[in-house]
């Protein structure tokens, strides 16, 4: 239970959330580069080569991550067949633009020790 100023008691309310919702974006965010790969890809489509030089990573590093989040469906891969060579490029889903604002949310209050208290 919390105090009011007035003094009056008030009964804290369960928090509602779905844990399986929760546990996968855990998971997600477990994955190391995860969050740096859909950081840069909200600025738009970016192609392999450029994610590997910008994050520094290795090629078969990068393929593990990328693959991760097109199964958590976040990402999605295009194949530009008509090019030559055949170009492979990466955007956010829109399930994705919404799991990065949830996170940018939650980084947000806990910056600010906002969402609960001690």
């Amino acid at each position: 239970m919390t105090t009011s100023r007035e003094g009056a008691t008030a009964v804290k309310r369960p928090l509602q959330f779905d844990v399986d919702s929760v546990r996968e974006a855990m998971e997600i965010l477990a994955i190391r580069l995860a969050l740096p790969v859909i950081v840069m890809l909200q600025h738009g489509a970016c192609g392999h080569a450029e994610l590997m030089r910008r994050l520094d990573v290795e090629s078969k590093q990068l393929t593990r991550v990328l693959r991760r989040l097109q199964k958590h469906d976040l990402i999605e891969r295009f194949v530009k067949v008509e090019a030559s060579p055949v170009r492979v490029s990466y955007s956010l889903t829109s399930r994705g633009e919404c799991w990065l604002s949830a996170v940018a949310e939650f980084a947000v209050r806990i910056e600010l020790g906002i969402g609960g208290e001690a």
